[in-house]
């Protein structure tokens, strides 16, 4: 049995952040992120590692994030970052951690948010290679235990199934 963490997984803009904090609010666990949890530690966000030190560097720093948050006690929900389960073999710590749920929304929504806020590893690159980005993700993302598409699944059927999972 796996412990009582759920991971959130998705394209940057998909709302893991939001939607991770609202429902741990509601269900009384933890909370983590780990984009605040590295501002926090470092004193960079991740725009700026991304920007001065490069993506590299910044995925370095983000196993580490995950490494730490991985040592905090169930129950809880973690925000990954849209990129995190690029890191070789993040994707097996995270499945044998808890359970991966993957927030897809689709293209165009995404693509309204991210043009709003832009995130970092998307400044001064067409929109063409952002949707390209998200394409190569995407097989990454479907490692999930739950694909959960909000534009068709009411978020109170989610909430049930995170109550379950997070309480075993």
């Amino acid at each position: 049995m796996r412990p009582a963490r759920v991971f959130l997984v998705g394209f940057a803009g998909a709302g893991k952040s939001t939607y991770g904090r609202r429902w741990a609010r509601k269900l009384g666990v933890s909370f983590w992120d780990t984009d605040a949890w590295i501002t926090a530690c470092t004193g960079r966000s991740p725009a700026a590692w991304i920007q001065q030190e490069g993506e590299m560097a910044f995925r370095a720093v983000e196993r580490e994030a995950v490494a730490k948050i991985l040592r905090q006690a169930p129950p809880a929900i973690v925000a990954l970052g849209g990129g995190t389960l690029t890191i070789p073999g993040v994707p097996q710590q995270l499945r044998a951690a808890g359970w991966l749920v993957w927030i897809d929304p689709p293209w165009p929504w995404l693509l309204h948010r991210l043009r709003k806020q832009p995130r970092p590893l998307l400044q001064g690159r067409p929109e063409t290679e952002w949707h390209q980005l998200w394409l190569s993700r995407r097989p990454l993302y479907r490692l999930s235990d739950l694909h959960w598409p909000p534009h068709h699944l009411p978020e109170k059927i989610l909430l049930l199934w995170l109550q379950r999972s997070l309480a075993r």
